[in-house]
């Protein structure tokens, strides 16, 4: 990861660490500029986990693949690692995915539900998707009836007139957190 933050800023909550996840065909300068504004709206260092891009048909063939056949490739497998370090150390963690990244989001959601080292983690864990391509977005009834509110807690920003929204987060409301 590499951390974005405007040198005036304070470094944040020291107990609380912030990623951003992008989009498709996102080149790495982009990427850097979208969590320079991330951690100047929420004055907060934002660490990117940069969805390499390799031109928009192969985003969309790798997206429509993690998303609709579970093919989970290799950057939601490392994302995942990050993350579960960053639960492990910090009180609080911040995912913020756009597009393909609420896709790595609802992934690390999944296999953090599922990982039974890590899961008592899920309630630190909150994510924001902006432009949600994602399909599904679990969380867990057992945990939420404990703790008042969703596990991991999970918001969604959709325009309803975006199509990749509408084919996603919003065309899968009852699988969806």
């Amino acid at each position: 990861t590499l951390a974005c933050y405007p040198e005036h800023y304070a470094m944040g909550a020291p107990r609380e660490k912030w990623f951003f996840i992008n989009g498709i065909c996102t080149s790495p300068p982009v990427a850097i500029l979208n969590g320079l504004e991330l951690a100047k709206a929420f004055h907060r260092p934002i660490h990117l986990i940069h969805t390499p891009t390799s031109g928009v048909v192969t985003d969309l063939w790798d997206s429509m693949t993690a998303r609709t056949l579970r093919k989970d490739g290799k950057l939601s497998r490392l994302a995942y690692d990050v993350v579960k370090e960053a639960l492990s150390t910090h009180d609080k963690v911040v995912i913020v995915g756009h597009s393909q990244g609420t896709i790595v989001g609802s992934y690390i959601a999944r296999k953090l539900l599922k990982d039974k080292r890590y899961r008592h983690h899920a309630p630190k864990l909150e994510i924001y998707c902006i432009a949600g391509v994602a399909d599904s977005f679990r969380t867990d009834p057992s945990l939420s009836a404990h703790f008042g509110r969703a596990v991991p807690y999970v918001e969604h920003l959709a325009n309803g007139l975006d199509f990749f929204c509408r084919i996603g987060v919003l065309a899968h409301l009852e699988r969806t957190a």
